[in-house]
């Protein structure tokens, strides 16, 4: 009996293996689905700094875009930018 298959986690993964590709349209999805809650972050950890946290985010996904990393998960996309973000203000 075959195991029954959640859509949505089908529907994450598809995404997920299509931004891991670098597909444009992947990649422009989840920098919008991100965006406000890293800026958010991105403007607390810099407000006492001349950066400014669009351009913060720009470099991240600029990086990312690049070095071709692959994710095996959101959770671990997720962490990566948060990490990449820590480490910009070091």
């Amino acid at each position: 009996m075959q195991k029954p298959t959640n859509r949505f986690s089908d529907l994450n993964q598809n995404l997920l293996d299509k931004f891991n590709r670098r597909d444009e349209n992947a990649f422009c999805f989840i920098y919008e689905y991100f965006y406000n809650e890293l800026y958010y972050f991105a403007s607390k950890l810099f407000s006492d700094t001349t950066i400014l946290p669009y351009d913060v985010l720009q470099d991240i996904f600029l990086k990312v875009l690049e070095n071709k990393k692959q994710f095996e998960s959101f959770d671990l996309l997720k962490s990566y930018l948060y990490l990449s973000i820590r480490n910009r203000r070091k």
